[in-house]
């Protein structure tokens, strides 16, 4: 598993056909758990053109502590080398929605996929 997140700088980075497991844990701020039944979270990056180049929804792990996980295969992650566009957003059963990533509300989330040398 390759990969890492930067929360502060809102880059997500993948090697080129690797897998890469992102795991989320939803809270209220005082730290407890939110229970998201029935909630769905989907991430997708999009290329300069504005077409999805990548689409997935998160899997949960246990819905009533929040707990979620999105797992990029390497059918996913083997687009071209570069940067994407991307978010991920959870929307609530009563059809609120609330983008997680980027956090912070002025810039975009990017998705970036470095080069791979086995193959």
């Amino acid at each position: 598993m390759t990969g890492k997140i930067s929360p502060l700088s809102n880059i997500i980075t993948i090697r080129q056909g690797d897998s890469y497991d992102l795991y989320f844990q939803f809270r209220i701020p005082c730290g407890t758990p939110i229970d998201m039944t029935n909630s769905v979270i989907k991430m997708q990056a999009v290329n300069e053109s504005g077409e999805p180049v990548l689409s997935k929804t998160a899997e949960p792990i246990d819905i009533q502590k929040g707990l979620f996980c999105l797992t990029l295969t390497p059918s996913d992650t083997n687009i071209d080398i570069g940067d994407y566009q991307t978010d991920m957003q959870f929307q609530m059963p009563d059809g609120r929605v609330h983008t997680f990533f980027p956090s912070d509300v002025n810039k975009v989330g990017v998705l970036r996929i470095t080069k791979q040398i086995t193959k």
